[in-house]
């Protein structure tokens, strides 16, 4: 008997249905999976991480690769999903686990399971991270309606920022009381352990990187066209005459593009700006040498036009980083304040972008937002509440 009175079975099985394995997921759901012992976790990974046999409880092992299917309507969201099925794990999940947890709605892997689970009658849990109200609403009508058919499907929502509550409610409909908070942690420890392994100091960096004086704004992710690189470029291209500066992007490309996504295209770009001198792109990085341009940097700046709750944000903001975002990123008013440790624009303006880089010229504005950055983050993205939200939904819905 538990301490409401309610019999609770002595062992069951509950799935994590994933995108992947990745360092910052694995140790989420280990410590889950402690948390909510003796009940077992068992991780269904969508695709492939080369780190996946790291993870500390069991789990079904993937080799898919995603394949990207992008959408990109004007007026609309632009939309991002992985066009392939893990047609195994979706039925192992259903099949072995008596609670599924979807942690992030993977695409068609994610639909499947939840038909399979809602036939074979188990408890299903979402896991949410979403874009802000306004740009849910702009997103593709039957994007949000086969969301709605899948947050009908679960009986409890974890959310992991105060949009995601925002969007749950006001959107989808779903009441308060099936609502639990898990604020999204975003790997924000293992990060903290790499920035502490780099003994490097910021002013012998910037030498050995090459931009000593220089004002450095930093890009990291992927190059995607809805990510802003161009924006940034264009951006970069307004400020005032004289401006010693330069534009790091770190990150892969993703040729997959119709237009863009290529270094080959961005730097044309640049040229067609007049900055090419200004720009340099380093693909990408181990976590060691990306460690050392964030604490290298000035300026951690994401012109997405379409992000739920990026790590980059976070990164910065433990490297003591001042953060430019806009309008469109979920974690816009989390740990972007406006003002206080960094701008928020609108996604898709170069010119509203170039202010708020051109205010990041003053180096005690800099400073005093990055100190700023760091604190919010560090309430924030805290382990022990992230885990506690998980398990106070997981152990509920076992109660029930």
């Amino acid at each position: 008997m538990n301490s409401s009175g309610n019999s609770v079975k002595k062992r069951q099985r509950v799935g994590f249905l994933t995108f992947d394995l990745q360092p910052f997921t694995e140790d989420c759901l280990h410590r889950v999976s402690t948390a909510i012992y003796p009940h077992e976790l068992m991780g269904y990974p969508v695709f492939f991480h080369q780190y996946q046999d790291l993870a500390r409880f069991p789990f079904l092992p993937s080799q898919l690769k995603g394949r990207h299917f992008g959408v990109n309507v004007e007026g609309s969201t632009p939309e991002g999903f992985a066009s392939n099925m893990n047609w195994k794990a979706a039925w192992e999940c259903a099949r072995e686990s008596d609670i599924i947890v979807l942690f992030g709605l993977q695409g068609a892997t994610a639909l499947l399971t939840v038909i399979l689970g809602s036939i074979l009658n188990r408890m299903i849990i979402s896991v949410n991270q979403t874009v802000p109200l306004k740009w849910e609403l702009r997103r593709r009508w039957w994007v949000r309606l086969l969301k709605r058919f899948l947050l009908a499907q679960c009986e409890y929502h974890v959310y992991q920022s105060p949009v995601s509550k925002d969007v749950l409610m006001t959107v989808y409909r779903i009441g308060e009381d099936r609502l639990f908070f898990a604020p999204f942690e975003a790997g924000a420890s293992g990060f903290k352990e790499v920035l502490a392994a780099c003994k490097q100091n910021r002013e012998g960096l910037r030498a050995i990187l090459g931009v000593r004086d220089r004002i450095v704004f930093l890009f990291v992710g992927n190059l995607h066209v809805f990510k802003g690189v161009s924006c940034l470029i264009e951006a970069a291209s307004l400020l005032p005459p004289g401006t010693d500066f330069e534009c790091i992007f770190a990150g892969p490309e993703e040729p997959r593009n119709i237009i863009g996504g290529t270094i080959e295209y961005y730097m044309n770009l640049a040229r067609k700006f007049g900055i090419e001198s200004r720009v340099r792109f380093l693909g990408s990085l181990p976590p060691h040498k990306l460690v050392e341009w964030y604490i290298a940097s000035d300026v951690v700046v994401l012109p997405t036009q379409r992000d739920m709750f990026p790590k980059v944000l976070v990164e910065g903001g433990l490297a003591s980083k001042p953060l430019i975002t806009t309008s469109a990123c979920g974690a816009a008013g989390t740990i972007v304040v406006d003002g206080e440790n960094g701008f928020v624009v609108e996604p898709a303006d170069p010119s509203s972008l170039s202010v708020a880089m051109s205010a990041m010229l003053d180096a005690g504005l800099r400073e005093s937002m990055g100190r700023r950055s760091k604190k919010i983050i560090d309430v924030f993205c805290n382990r022990e509440s992230e885990t506690k939200g998980f398990a106070s939904a997981i152990l509920h819905a076992l109660k029930t």
